[in-house]
C-alpha cells in the first residue's frame, strides 16, 4: 500500500485533524491522491446531525465500491459513537476512536484487508496530550492559505441535544507553550495568519 485518500466531514476541528493525519502519512512515505482508486481510504466522520451521520455511511460505502481491495478506515465522532452500526455495514476494515487518531500511520502499518466481510478491527486508547503534541508537530501539507490549529477539544456542557461531549470527551486544552511553538512553525513556513479552533474554544 502506498496511496491514500482522506474524506473529511464536519467541523474545522475535523479539518485540522485530517490535515495533520495527511502530513503524518506523507512523512511516513504515503502518497495522497484526490481522484481515482487508492490503497487506503480514511473517512473522518461526523455525528452532529442525522444528515452528517448518513453522509459518513455514504462515503464509507463509496470507498469500498471504488476499490474493493483497499483498506477502509473510519475515524471521527460517528465512528467513535456508532461502531456496531458501522460494523454491520461490512465495508470497513478498521475503526479508530477519536483518542487514537494521531496513531493512524502506526495503525495502518500493521493493517491488511479483511478477506471476508466481518467485524472491523477497533483501535482505541490514546493520550490527549500526546495527540496535541503529535498533531501540532505534523508536517505541513500546504493545502490552505490560512492553516488551522486545534488548541482545545471536547466539552463539559453535555447539552441534551448534543452528542459531541460523548464522542470527544471533556474539555481539554493544548498548553500555551505548545500552541506558541505550533504558531511559530506556521510563521516559519511563511503563513501570515493562523486560525485557532476547538470544540468549545471559549473554554481554553
Amino acid at each position: 500500500m502506498n496511496t491514500f485518500t482522506i474524506v473529511t466531514l464536519g467541523c474545522k476541528v475535523n479539518q485540522f485533524e485530517s490535515e495533520a493525519i495527511t502530513g503524518l502519512l506523507v512523512a511516513a512515505g504515503w502518497r495522497q491522491v484526490t481522484e481515482g482508486p487508492a490503497d487506503l481510504y480514511i473517512v473522518n466522520t461526523c455525528a452532529v446531525t442525522g444528515k452528517s451521520a448518513g453522509q459518513s455511511r455514504q462515503y464509507l460505502r463509496h470507498c469500498r465500491r471504488e476499490n474493493p481491495a483497499a483498506v477502509v478506515m473510519a475515524t471521527g465522532c460517528y465512528a467513535t459513537m456508532a461502531g456496531e452500526e458501522i460494523g454491520e455495514m461490512a465495508c470497513v476494515d478498521c475503526l479508530v476512536s477519536h483518542d487514537a487518531k494521531h496513531k493512524i500511520p502506526e495503525i495502518v502499518a500493521g493493517l491488511r484487508r479483511i478477506p471476508e466481510p466481518g467485524w472491523p478491527e477497533s483501535v482505541t486508547g490514546g493520550n490527549t496530550a500526546d495527540m496535541f503534541a503529535c498533531f501540532a508537530a505534523a508536517p505541513l501539507t500546504g493545502s490552505r492559505a490560512r492553516p488551522v490549529l486545534k488548541i482545545q477539544d471536547g466539552c463539559n456542557a453535555f447539552c441534551s441535544y448534543c452528542i459531541v461531549p460523548h464522542a470527544r470527551g471533556r474539555s481539554v486544552s493544548m498548553s500555551p507553550e505548545l500552541a506558541l511553538a505550533a504558531v511559530r512553525q506556521f510563521s516559519s513556513a511563511g503563513y501570515p495568519e493562523v486560525v485557532l479552533t476547538g470544540i468549545h474554544l471559549g473554554a481554553y
